[in-house]
């Protein structure tokens, strides 16, 4: 294996409009979403926002090149430790799977809140 040193040049963006963003419990979004002016949507955990974006773009890649999205977004996270009942009893349910490793990642991999607790111990270590 080696690797490449010599400088890359920058990626070339290339802004999608937005079409919709649908919060999973309030609706529509895209009034705060759409500008850059320090409105927000509120997403409490197990919430979403889908948001779909236009397909039409006049930039087409060569079949050669790689496409890749990314999403400029900003925001701010407060603080909200899950209840402590609540955290001890969600780290113990990968278990029930048993030694079926597979169960367990899917489990994971559908409940992400689960990390949570070690989340908030780990940064209250740190702060």
């Amino acid at each position: 294996m080696e690797v490449d040193w010599t400088p890359a040049a920058p990626l070339e963006a290339h802004p999608l409009a937005m079409r919709s963003a649908v919060h999973s419990e309030t609706g529509s979004v895209m009034g705060p979403l759409r500008d850059a002016d320090g409105s927000h949507a509120v997403l409490l955990p197990g919430q979403r926002v889908d948001i779909t974006f236009d397909t039409y773009h006049p930039y087409r890649p060569s079949s050669s090149r790689n496409t890749a999205y990314a999403l400029d977004v900003s925001g701010y996270l407060y603080e909200w430790p899950p209840e402590e009942a609540t955290a001890g009893r969600a780290c113990f349910l990968p278990a029930s799977s048993g030694s079926d490793r597979v169960a367990v990642v899917s489990y994971l991999l559908r409940h992400r809140e689960v990390f949570l607790p070690l989340v908030y111990e780990r940064w209250k270590q740190r702060r």
